[in-house]
């Protein structure tokens, strides 16, 4: 009975893994020419605009900056406030959750059976960030990147915030 136990356990970890991984998107318009970006400019998303509820703490725009200028920098771009090839905007949401796992034990005591449960609590946040690259002659969104991942310990935070950004630019521009 209690190898059937471990057994199954070890199956539903299996199975929900993969329902619990990070999941990213990229999407961009294939007929645009990518070549002619050099220079860009960073600014708030149409989003936090219309929202101002779903501001960013501060930090997390930090380490979306701060990454992202290291990667595009990296990449021969050079960051322009006053006539910027493209402009990227975005921004980072995040919801409260909660999970509750619930083990049970029963076990034979001298004569009577005895069982009992314990409850586990987790708090967690689902987080979502999107970036976004627009044209700035067009001013078409051209370009957009989303990442989402559920952050189970608040003190990892910003390392699930770097590896999005990372993650996001891995496909920018496309090839």
């Amino acid at each position: 009975m209690r190898g059937q136990l471990i057994v199954c356990l070890v199956l539903c970890a299996l199975i929900a893994g993969p329902a619990l991984a990070a999941k990213s998107f990229v999407d961009f318009d294939e007929r645009f020419d990518f070549s002619g970006f050099k220079t860009y400019q960073w600014r708030t998303h149409p989003v936090m605009e219309a929202n101002p509820a779903l501001a960013q703490s501060a930090i997390a725009g930090d380490i979306v900056m701060s990454e992202g200028n290291e990667i595009l920098m990296g990449r021969g771009y050079v960051p322009d406030d006053i006539e910027p090839d493209f402009y990227i905007a975005f921004y980072v949401a995040g919801k409260e959750g909660m999970t509750a796992t619930t083990y049970g034990s029963s076990w034979y005591s001298n004569t009577a059976w005895t069982s009992s449960t314990n409850t586990i609590v987790r708090n967690f946040v689902d987080g979502t960030l999107v970036i976004d690259i627009v044209d700035a002659k067009s001013k078409e969104l051209v370009w957009r990147a989303s990442y989402s991942d559920k952050i189970s310990d608040w003190k990892k935070r910003d390392k699930v915030i770097s590896k999005a950004v990372k993650k996001a630019f891995e496909k920018f521009p496309p090839k």
